[in-house]
């Protein structure tokens, strides 16, 4: 059972929202495929773990605190009193080991995922044992990506491969597997531990402004933007999707509402963010029919 889906992170929707709208670097594009290619690896371990989602409680995506640190944890698994920590890694090509550094393909040193998987392990065995919870902590690093192949590794660490994870799936779901009422009261526990927060500071983010954006729907798989919509449908004329109009302006007020959480959504505000429609009156009427109204005549807005 998922108690806790998986969305694609602030940071990664806030890029998916900036870029049609203005220029990226070369820095901030490859950061952009990178964080892509990350969310692409979770999806894929999604996928081929769904045999025990039956046998267990999964939660994705967990951003916990323990004693004034703080990690990202990619899923969790619970059943008869035992917790599975899952970090996955969507790594492509052949890296290498020297030491306590990890080499990328072209030979260029690259964050090493092991001291991150060791504070996520180290802090939840900390949480278990201040809540008083009975549960053992496996922690598995998921290299997800068929072609990865990792050299100098030693033979002892808890490293799952591609090749290796049907295999580990069908282990676990012949084990007999029953989910406790200390498996539910802890995943409810963690569930309410999790700190929805944008980091404060990220430089990776480039710097914009509500002027500088360029205004419009964009498709949203080839990210063109639409000309006027037909009736009640936008059409891309480059990859020849429909998109029903209320669902292309409710996606496009979410992308607002993301990137500028400090302003108030007005029929003004969403028709001039749309760039798209002849007159207000038909974003006035999806707003009416899904956002709760506040305030009165030129004071009016939603949220």
């Amino acid at each position: 059972m998922i108690i806790k889906n998986r969305e694609p992170s602030k940071e990664l929707k806030k890029l998916r929202a900036l870029k049609p709208r203005i220029g990226f670097t070369r820095e901030t594009e490859s950061y952009h495929e990178y964080l892509e290619k990350g969310f692409d690896g979770e999806l894929t371990f999604d996928k081929r773990s769904k045999p025990l989602t039956e046998k267990m409680l999964f939660l994705n995506d967990l951003s916990l605190k323990q004693n004034n640190s703080e990690c990202q944890i990619d899923s969790i698994a619970l059943a008869a009193n035992k917790l599975h920590m899952f970090e996955i890694k969507n790594f492509e090509g052949d890296y290498s080991v020297i030491g306590d550094k990890w080499y990328s393909p072209s030979n260029k040193l690259v964050k090493n995922p092991l001291q991150q998987f060791e504070r996520s392990d180290t802090l939840l065995n900390q949480l278990l044992t201040e809540k008083g919870f009975p549960h053992t902590v496996e922690s598995h690093l998921i290299f997800i990506h068929p072609e990865f192949h990792l050299f100098n590794i030693p033979s002892h660490l808890p490293i799952i491969y591609s090749s290796q994870f049907n295999r580990f799936i069908k282990k676990k779901n012949e084990l007999p597997l029953k989910i406790t009422q200390t498996d539910i009261r802890l995943a409810e526990t963690l569930l309410s531990l999790h700190v929805d927060e944008e980091p404060q500071d990220n430089h990776n983010l480039p710097l914009y402004d509500y002027d500088s954006l360029k205004k419009g729907i964009f498709c949203p798989r080839c990210q063109k933007v639409y000309g006027p919509p037909e009736y009640t449908s936008f059409y891309c004329t480059a990859c020849k999707i429909k998109e029903g109009t209320k669902e292309a302006v409710l996606r496009s007020v979410e992308e607002f509402r993301l990137l500028f959480p400090e302003r108030k959504i007005t029929t003004q505000q969403i028709f001039e963010w749309c760039g798209v429609f002849k007159d207000q009156r038909r974003i006035r009427k999806i707003l009416k029919e899904n956002f709760k109204r506040e305030g009165e005549n030129s004071g009016t807005y939603f949220r």
